[in-house]
C-alpha cells in the first residue's frame, strides 16, 4: 500500500545513488517530518530536487524516519534511473507521482489501496472512503474521471455515425473502458441546444448511434456516468461535422485531355484527385520518350475542369526510361503536394518525387530514395496523409523480392524515413499497393502473391503508428480467396483506417471482388471482414479490383473493371457503391466512359473526394488528343 500525506518536507544530504538519509525535525515552516507522519515500513510516494535536478518515486521508511530507501524511482533527470547525487543540501518531499493520477490503483480499504491525506479513493468503482478517527466510512457518492467521446473523427461524418468514448488506462491495477450512461448531441458548444439525448440507459455503456443529425452541420457531444452511488461529471465536448448531402448520379463532367497531348503517352495510367475535389492530377508516363509527366487541371468550385497550366509537370532530372507517374500517384487533401514516382530512376533505384503548389504552379520541392536496396525501383505504390506530411513508398523487388513499405515523414520542409518495413513473407512481391489513412498513422500495404490461406492468395499487412513508433499490427485476407487471387492488388484507407477496402482482382477466373475490412469493436488494432461486393455481370478476365478508393468518411467507395467488355472488348469500366450505415455497401451505379473505345481501360485507377462527391478514373489507352493519349474522367 502506497502511502501519502499533506505538507511533509525536510532536507537530505545524500550522495551517490543509496538510500536517502532525512535531517530529524523539519526545518521548513508550517511543514512535518517524514517521522511525524509515516511510520517505519510504510512505502511513501516522494520527490527530491537540487538545483535542475530532480528524482521521483516510491520508498521504503526506515530508522525511525531518518531514511528513505529507493524501492522504486518512476521519472527522473537521469533518464528515470536513480540519481547520482552530488553534495549539497537537497529538499526531500512527499509527493503523488504523476503516474498515480487522475486515477488510483484502488480496490477496498481492507486489502489495500491509496490513501490521501484522511480519505481512500476507490476510483474504479467510484466510492470514496473517509477516516472518522476509528475506522473507514464508506459508501459515499464520488465524483469519479468523466468519459471521453472521440468517435466519430473529423470532418465529412455520416450523418448516423456512431458515437463513441475513448479507451480508457486508469490506475496500475485497472485498464478497460470507459462507460456512460447520459449521452447528449448539441449544435453549439454549450449544449443548448440538444440534438439528441438519451439518459440512465444501461444498454448503451460504451457508445450510441444519436438521431436527429443533419447533414453538413457540426455538432458537439459529451457524456457521463450516473448509477447508484457512483458519478462523473459531463465529459469535455467533443466537436465533429457532419458530411454534406451527397447525390451521387454519375454524370460525366469531364472528359480531360491535356492541350499537350502526345500519341502514346497514356493520360490517365494514374490518378488522384484532392479530398476537396478542387485539384486532379493524372500521370502520362510515357510521355518524352518514356521519360513521364504529370498534368494537372482545376475544379472552379461549381464542377467545371480546366487546365490552369499546360506545361506538364516533370522531375528536375526526369531522363528517358524514368516512367514518372507510372505506378504511384498521390495527392493531399487540399491538393497543395503531389507525389509521384519514377520507378527507371537513380539508374533503377527508383525514387518518389515531391511536388508543391504556388498559385497554379506546381515545383519540385524534394526527391525521396531508398539507397541502400541498389536496383530495386522504388515507386510501386504512392499514398499521402491528408496533411501530405507523412507518405509511403513501396518496392517489390527490394530485399531479394520480399518487398520493403518506406514511410516518411516531412517538418518544416525536411523528409526524415521513420521506417523501411521489410515483409516477413519471402517473395511475395510486397508492396504492389500502399495506402495511408487520411490521419497519417496507418499504412496498409498489399502483398498479392502472400500465403493468405492458399498460394498468391494475398494478404495485406496493416501498420500503425503509436507514440511515434511504427508498428506491424495485423494481418488481412480473405476465407474466400484461392489460389492466385491476388487479394491486396489494390488498397484504400479511409480517414483513420477504420475501414481498409481491399481489391481482389484475381478471384473466381479473374471475375474479382473487393473487400471492406473494419477495426473490430472492443479489440485493439484488429481489422476483420464487414462485406465484399462485386458486378452481378462480371466475366472471366474483368479484373474487377484492380484499382480500389474509398471515401474518407468511408460511406462510398469505387472499384476499377478496366477489362470489363461493356459494349465493347476491355473498354473498361467503374462501380460506385454507398453505405448509409457503414455496414452494407449498395451499388449506385456501374460507370462507363462517354468514349467507351476498345481497349480503352477505362477504370485502370480510380480516386475519390472525402465525402465521395467526385470519382476520378483513368483510361489510359483511349483517345487524348492523340492515339493512346490517355484520357482523366471526372464523374459526380
Amino acid at each position: 500500500m502506497v502511502l501519502f500525506s499533506e505538507r511533509v518536507k525536510q532536507l537530505t544530504t545524500i550522495t551517490g545513488t543509496g538510500a536517502y538519509s532525512i535531517a530529524g525535525t523539519s526545518s521548513f515552516n508550517g511543514f512535518m517530518s517524514f517521522g511525524e507522519s509515516f511510520a517505519d515500513g510504510d512505502i511513501i510516494g516522494y520527490c527530491v530536487v537540487m538545483g535542475a535536478d530532480f528524482e521521483v518515486g516510491l520508498g521504503t521508511l526506515g530508522g525511525g524516519g531518518t531514511t528513505l530507501s529507493r524501492t522504486t524511482v518512476l521519472s527522473s533527470t537521469n533518464s528515470g534511473q536513480a540519481v547520482d547525487w552530488a553534495a549539497g543540501n537537497k529538499e526531500i518531499f512527499c509527493d503523488v507521482p504523476a503516474a498515480f493520477f487522475p486515477t488510483f490503483s484502488a480496490v477496498d480499504p481492507s486489502s489495500g489501496g491509496v490513501f490521501i491525506g484522511k480519505e481512500h479513493i476507490n476510483v474504479v468503482s467510484g466510492q470514496r472512503f473517509i477516516w472518522d478517527g476509528s475506522g473507514w466510512v464508506g459508501n459515499q457518492r464520488a465524483i469519479i474521471e468523466p468519459p471521453v467521446v472521440t468517435a466519430p473523427t473529423g470532418t465529412d461524418v455520416q450523418v448516423n455515425a456512431v458515437l463513441a468514448l475513448a479507451a480508457y488506462a486508469g490506475g496500475v491495477n485497472f485498464t478497460g473502458s470507459h462507460t456512460a450512461t447520459d449521452w447528449e448531441l448539441a449544435s453549439d458548444e454549450n449544449f443548448s441546444t440538444i440534438v439528441f439525448s438519451s439518459y440512465a440507459d444501461a444498454s448503451n455503456l460504451v457508445s450510441i448511434t444519436p438521431t436527429g443529425a443533419s447533414s453538413g452541420t457540426t455538432y458537439y457531444a459529451r457524456a457521463r456516468f450516473i448509477a447508484g452511488d457512483f458519478r462523473s461529471n459531463w465529459g469535455r465536448g467533443y466537436t465533429f461535422t457532419t458530411a454534406e448531402a451527397i447525390d451521387f448520379q454519375g454524370n460525366e463532367i469531364g472528359a480531360l485531355w491535356p492541350f499537350l497531348s502526345q500519341s502514346g503517352a497514356q493520360v490517365g495510367k494514374r490518378v488522384a484527385i484532392s479530398g476537396d475535389g478542387l485539384t486532379a492530377v493524372a500521370s502520362a508516363p510515357y510521355r518524352d520518350s518514356n521519360k513521364g509527366a504529370l498534368f494537372v487541371w482545376i475544379n472552379d468550385g461549381a464542377g467545371n475542369w480546366s487546365e490552369p497550366v499546360v506545361t506538364p509537370i516533370t522531375a528536375v532530372d526526369g531522363s528517358t526510361e524514368h516512367k514518372l507517374g507510372e505506378f504511384g500517384l498521390a495527392i493531399n487533401h487540399d491538393g497543395t503536394r503531389i507525389a509521384a514516382s519514377a520507378k527507371g530512376s537513380t539508374g533503377g533505384d527508383g525514387a518518389v518525387y515531391v511536388f508543391d503548389r504556388v498559385g497554379d504552379t506546381f515545383s519540385q520541392s524534394d526527391k525521396l530514395v531508398t539507397a541502400e536496396y541498389s536496383g530495386a525501383q522504388l515507386g510501386d505504390a504512392v499514398s499521402m496523409s491528408d496533411d501530405g506530411k507523412t507518405l509511403a513508398a513501396t518496392s517489390y523487388m527490394a530485399a531479394g523480392m520480399d518487398g520493403i513499405c518506406a514511410i516518411w515523414t516531412e517538418s518544416s520542409g525536411t523528409w526524415t524515413r521513420d521506417l523501411t518495413w521489410v515483409c516477413p513473407e519471402a517473395d511475395t512481391y510486397a508492396g504492389v499497393a500502399v495506402s495511408v489513412s487520411g490521419d497519417g498513422l496507418i499504412v496498409a500495404v498489399g502483398v498479392p502473391y502472400g500465403n493468405g490461406g492458399a498460394s498468391a492468395s494475398g494478404v495485406v499487412y496493416v501498420l500503425s503508428k503509436r507514440g511515434g513508433t511504427w508498428l506491424q499490427e495485423d494481418v488481412l485476407n480473405s476465407a474466400i480467396s484461392g489460389a492466385d487471387s491476388h487479394f491486396g492488388s489494390a488498397v484504400s484507407c479511409n480517414s483513420d483506417g477504420e475501414f481498409i477496402l481491399v481489391g481482389n482482382p484475381g478471384y473466381d477466373g479473374s471475375r474479382g471482388r473487393a473487400h471492406i475490412f473494419k477495426t473490430v469493436a472492443g479489440a485493439f488494432m484488429a481489422w476483420a471482414e464487414e462485406t465484399y461486393v462485386e458486378m452481378t455481370a462480371r466475366a472471366a478476365g474483368d479484373m474487377f479490383g484492380e484499382s480500389v478508393a474509398i471515401s474518407r468518411n468511408g460511406a462510398y467507395i469505387a472499384v476499377g473493371c478496366e477489362f470489363d467488355d461493356v459494349g465493347t472488348t476491355d473498354s473498361g469500366s467503374v462501380a460506385v457503391y454507398e453505405s448509409s450505415d457503414l455496414s452494407n455497401w449498395s451499388i449506385v451505379l456501374a460507370i462507363q466512359s462517354s468514349a467507351n473505345t476498345a481497349n480503352g481501360n477505362f477504370g485502370c485507377d480510380v480516386s475519390i473526394t472525402a465525402n465521395g462527391k467526385y470519382v476520378a478514373a483513368g483510361a489510359s489507352d483511349q483517345y487524348g488528343g492523340a492515339s493512346t493519349g490517355g484520357r482523366l474522367y471526372i464523374f459526380d
